[in-house]
């Protein structure tokens, strides 16, 4: 009777175990499958937003040295253009020039054809070329002189390279050297700008 109970237990415990194994993957092997995915998804979503996260601190770093480029920018250009045109402390820093690069005969008139004598305009963003638009767009104002003196041609090159680095915006609109009496003469054209009155 005890062998035969050890010999019909030994079978039922295996048949009992292929059962639970059998049920263990008919059961749990479909959720073990759907719990890894779920992992590999999380996995590739933490990776997107580390990523993400990564590109948000050098756009945030990129447009904050941007934000600062634009202000110190804005804030030379407000240097250079003042709101009003200030002659006198542009001709105080020329006649420096003029002083400091030895030029003689210097003379300082206002451009006497019609076209010179017209006041000019930078533009502003989003400027037309159309003449009403381009008025009405404008943000600076151009006051033009002529300056004219005698030189060495190196003196006269220091005094044109000088300009750039004024104070005060200016453009050279023309530039004429040529010999009198034994000497070279220079005739400079200028734009200086200011803002425009809103």
């Amino acid at each position: 009777m005890g062998s035969l109970k050890k010999g019909g237990v030994l079978p039922l415990l295996g048949a009992l175990a292929i059962l639970s194994a059998a049920s263990y993957l008919l059961c749990f092997a479909p959720k073990i499958r759907e719990v890894q995915r779920l992992k590999e998804e999380v996995a590739v979503k933490q990776a997107e937003m580390g990523a993400a996260v990564r590109t948000w601190g050098r756009m945030a770093g990129t447009s904050g040295a941007e934000s600062r480029r634009w202000v110190e920018q804005l804030s030379v250009w407000r240097e250079k253009v003042p709101e009003t045109p200030e002659t006198d402390v542009l001709m105080t820093e020329i006649g420096r020039q003029v002083v400091l690069h030895h030029l003689k005969g210097f003379r300082l008139s206002l451009p006497t054809d019609a076209k010179a004598e017209k006041i000019g305009a930078v533009e502003g963003p989003g400027a037309s070329a159309e003449g009403a638009v381009q008025e009405k767009n404008a943000v600076a104002e151009e006051i033009r002189f002529r300056l004219s003196f005698f030189s060495t041609y190196r003196d006269m090159a220091e005094f044109v390279d000088g300009i750039p680095r004024m104070k005060r915006l200016l453009s050279i609109r023309s530039i004429a050297v040529k010999e009198r009496d034994g000497e070279m003469e220079t005739t400079l054209e200028l734009s200086a700008f200011h803002r425009k009155a809103q």
